[in-house]
């Protein structure tokens, strides 16, 4: 499924552990000892992995079509020229029990000069003891002409063995609904697709209990 998230939070929670980022190969590891993730940065920097270790499957099944937190311009159709763009990625100095790491890219698009030259920063950070991992963006426009860049962030993910089996649940006019999988476009459940409207939007497999948990935090948007 897909909405505009700024956590991603697997629960439920369990001890306190270290948070690390380290870089393995071509790709870039945050890990404690609760969850383990993997950014991609020639895959649009986005989660190609995210293992929450009390599962022993990722939330990704398969990283070439799926990810957490995909990047989209709304000028794009689908999946757009960011889900695959190579972007720069780096360590943060690690502070106060907070591993991170910091992906950029400058956005082209000749077709919508309104936001070509825009630069794109993807900052995620892991912290000791959480399962939640937090992601801010910044969007930076070095350019002498004015620019409107309309972000999606993008989730793609199932759940157990059958992503059919899988509830989403999200607040809806009349209150906190809750849909199949299965059922996704059809009869009533086609109404609640998150979009980016949604203050917050979960996901669960009943059959196992474990569940993802997606929400933006609207306190933190500024302009500069």
């Amino acid at each position: 499924f897909c909405c505009a998230a700024a956590i991603a939070w697997a629960l439920p929670s369990r001890s306190s552990s270290a948070a690390e980022c380290m870089q393995q190969g071509t790709l870039w590891q945050l890990e404690n000892e609760q969850v383990k993730v993997e950014v991609y940065p020639a895959l649009g920097a986005r989660v190609c992995d995210f293992v929450d270790k009390q599962f022993p499957d990722s939330l990704v099944r398969k990283p070439a079509e799926q990810g957490l937190f995909i990047d989209h311009s709304a000028d794009d159709p689908w999946p757009g020229n960011l889900m695959n763009a190579p972007y720069d990625c780096k360590p943060l100095p690690a502070q106060n029990g907070e591993a991170a790491l910091e992906c950029s890219v400058t956005f082209h698009d000749a077709k919508h000069p309104q936001s070509d030259g825009v630069v794109l920063h993807k900052t995620y950070r892991l912290r000791d003891g959480e399962k939640g991992l937090r992601v801010s963006y910044e969007i930076e426009n070095p350019t002498a002409a004015a620019k409107v860049f309309a972000l999606w962030v993008q989730n793609v993910l199932w759940l157990g063995k059958n992503p059919k089996s899988n509830l989403v649940i999200r607040p809806y006019a009349t209150g906190v609904e809750r849909f199949e999988m299965a059922n996704q476009r059809f009869g009533m459940g086609w109404r609640a697709w998150p979009d980016m409207t949604d203050p917050w939007t979960g996901v669960m497999d009943p059959s196992t209990g474990q569940g993802a948990f997606f929400t933006p935090d609207r306190n933190v948007l500024k302009a500069h």
